[in-house]
């Protein structure tokens, strides 16, 4: 049984790009935590979705969560993969679209499908 969930990657440079931009007044610090300050403010706003650091093939990368669920059947290596549909295309406008013009990045981010993000295998 494992939580998988659903959503967009962007490299954390590009993360922090798009949100000074769409949130100037967002406060940044240390690179690594790019994630945490993006969520802090999505928390802070009420604002979905959650934005969290995770492993991808050995990079950590922003991911900005649209889906989420209990699989009773999944491991982390087997799984079902989540579509990119009108749910996760919604969250895709409210947050990037009118940045596509201005950040190339934005044109074809990446919908991926994660098992257990927030013990995906990111160094402590």
């Amino acid at each position: 049984m494992v939580w998988m969930t659903g959503g967009y990657l962007l490299e954390l440079p590009e993360a922090k790009a798009w949100a000074q931009r769409k949130y100037p007044d967002m406060e940044f610090g240390v690179d690594v935590l790019i994630p945490n300050f993006i969520n802090r403010y999505f928390r802070a706003h009420r604002m979905f979705p959650a934005c969290i650091a995770v492993d991808w093939h050995g990079q950590n990368k922003a991911y900005f969560m649209t889906h989420g669920k209990v699989d009773p059947y999944a491991t982390k290596k087997k799984h079902r993969h989540f579509r990119e549909d009108a749910r996760a295309q919604g969250v895709r406008k409210m947050l990037f679209v009118d940045f596509e013009d201005e950040f190339e990045f934005l044109k074809n981010i990446q919908f991926v499908t994660v098992a257990d993000p927030y013990n995906n295998g990111l160094p402590a």
